[in-house]
């Protein structure tokens, strides 16, 4: 018998899964909300989880990115559910580190088979491995590098908790590039591209690199590591007004030092922003930045790359990036973090892409309306009507009244 978390917000659906997997001789536990889910979790981890993709409030792939940073659910089998477009929606959760998936209307055969599946590999791989160990590089070294325990995966890299073999007081985010798939070579390129760029910019507010190679056919770099985590975590209903100008005039500095090299960051987004203190902020992440200069793509005709939520418009539509764009992600996260909600939001990647296109964002609450100005042109559509570069932006933020 295996311990199973249902998480889907559909009342009839929840009890048809925990009927079904109960007579299969699970023990079953079904929640309506990611908010629940994550109360669950500290209490006790299953041996699998199945969850809705569209769920209120945290959504099955802001769940699965946040099942993956953390230690005790890294490995953790996770079986994505939707009704939505599949293969748009597979891509992005195998991308996030989804085990599989599974697409409604439901059979009770598939479903039963399906987590049975995923049991026995998970299973077995602990009783191969043991905990911790599971499909990972973990209690290995790469140059240099202790790797002590797995932070984080996706389908192309693994990133590991790691201290230095000879300097144990030095311990560092070591991303290793694991895949050997052909059909990989996309993602091998974005993850070179992160290398050359992130050692190529130095700056207080950009992510410190240590290291990076190749060693035993596996490439690696060695990053700082921050253990206070990313901005994502610490939202909540949103942030005081003083507090996110500060991340905000530390991002934008960070950004203006990418922009003089020539690099658009392309993803910025509380994620990629980590905290270093609560009073200094770092941008994390280059996997999807661009070197301007030499126009290089690194997706297929017509590709979107960017989060859905804090894509500029021109990101959508293919047109050109530069540092407008950055500006412009950093305004959906300006907004987000003074108010607790993205300003576009929907039922599917389509429908927020169409707002970012089309709509204007809700007004700000008049506690923090001196954002207002600022915000808007930030989030302006026409690259061309907002500010010129993050120098200006800084500008126009110091100028302010006092938050």
């Amino acid at each position: 018998m295996a311990s199973i978390l249902v998480v889907d917000d559909d009342e009839a659906l929840r009890g048809w899964l925990h009927a079904i997997l109960r007579n299969d001789g699970h023990e079953v536990l079904a929640l309506a909300t990611g908010e629940e889910l994550f109360a669950e979790l500290a209490r006790a981890v299953p041996d699998l989880l199945l969850v809705d993709v569209l769920l209120p409030g945290l959504n099955g792939m802001q769940i699965l990115q946040r099942l993956r940073a953390a230690p005790a659910t890294a490995v953790l089998p996770v079986i994505l559910v939707t009704s939505l477009d599949p293969k748009r929606y597979l891509r992005e959760g195998m991308e996030l580190g989804a085990d599989d998936f599974l697409v409604k209307p439901l059979s009770g055969p598939d479903v039963i088979n399906a987590v049975n599946m995923r049991l026995e590999r998970y299973l077995q791989a602990l009783r191969r491995h043991g905990p911790g160990n599971i499909q990972s590089m973990a209690s290995m070294e790469i140059g240099g590098y202790h790797l002590e325990r797995l932070l984080a995966r996706s389908v192309s890299a693994e990133v590991y908790y790691a201290r230095h073999a000879t300097q144990r007081d030095k311990v560092a985010a070591v991303k290793v590039f694991r895949s050997r798939r052909q059909s990989d070579q996309r993602q091998l390129g974005r993850f070179l591209r992160e290398v050359e760029i992130a050692s190529a910019v130095q700056h207080p507010h950009l992510a410190t690199v240590y290291d990076t190679g190749v060693e035993n056919g596996a490439l690696y770099v060695a990053f700082e590591y921050f253990p206070r985590g990313d901005l994502a975590g610490f939202i909540g209903a949103g942030l005081v007004p003083a507090l996110v100008r500060k991340v905000v005039e530390d991002v934008a500095q960070g950004l203006g030092a990418l922009h003089a090299a020539g690099i658009v960051h392309r993803d910025i987004k509380p994620a990629n922003i980590m905290v270093r203190s609560t009073s200094d902020f770092v941008i994390a992440d280059f996997g999807l930045a661009k070197l301007v200069e030499q126009n290089i793509s690194l997706t297929a005709t017509g590709e979107v790359l960017g989060t859905p939520a804090y894509l500029a418009p021109e990101q959508a539509m293919s047109g050109a990036l530069g540092p407008w764009t950055d500006i412009y992600n950093l305004g959906v996260v300006m907004y987000e973090l003074l108010t607790g909600n993205k300003p576009f939001e929907g039922g599917n990647h389509q429908a927020i892409v169409f707002k970012h296109l089309h709509a204007a964002p809700p007004p700000l609450p008049s506690q923090v309306a001196m954002f207002q100005p600022v915000l808007d042109r930030m989030l302006a559509k026409d690259p061309a009507d907002r500010y010129a570069d993050t120098g200006s932006l800084l500008e126009a933020l110091a100028a302010l009244s006092p938050a």
